[in-house]
């Protein structure tokens, strides 16, 4: 007999359980959910929302902030930056400068004697030319050199 009020016991037990949790199961698709839905939803969204732009407009205000606060110093960093950097280059770009300058010049110089042997020979041709103009009006062979 023991056995079989233990069976009825637990029959009974998960008979119990299997109709609450039906019941509730029930309760919840029929009353709460459509309740839920139909008027706490759409409060908790609105809710959301309104706090999510309260929320973009304190970190915009921050940011702004943060970026008025930091620009100066923000400043300084790029300008020194900017002077460390022209301090490591200037002085080799004026090496280079420099340098180019002088080969420059020294080419300049060079071209300056071709121009002036150019120069001499063309006074020298023009000069025979001349004396040959002269040689035949006289009627005697031009002899340069003498």
């Amino acid at each position: 007999m023991n056995a079989e009020l233990l069976v009825v016991i637990i029959a009974t037990a998960l008979l119990s359980s299997a109709i609450t949790l039906g019941t509730v199961w029930l309760v919840f698709q029929y009353i709460v959910k459509p309740r839920y839905e139909a008027e706490v939803k759409p409060r908790l969204e609105a809710q959301l929302d309104t706090q999510l732009e309260v929320l973009r407009e304190k970190v915009k205000q921050g940011v702004i902030d943060a970026g008025v606060e930091l620009l100066p110093r923000f400043r300084e960093e790029v300008r020194a930056g900017f002077e460390d950097a022209a301090k490591g280059v200037v002085p080799a770009f004026r090496q280079e400068a420099e340098a180019s300058f002088k080969e420059t010049l020294k080419a300049m110089l060079k071209g300056e004697q071709v121009v002036n042997k150019a120069a001499q020979t063309a006074a020298k041709t023009g000069a025979s030319i001349l004396g040959t103009g002269l040689d035949v009006l006289r009627s005697s062979p031009f002899k340069p050199g003498k």
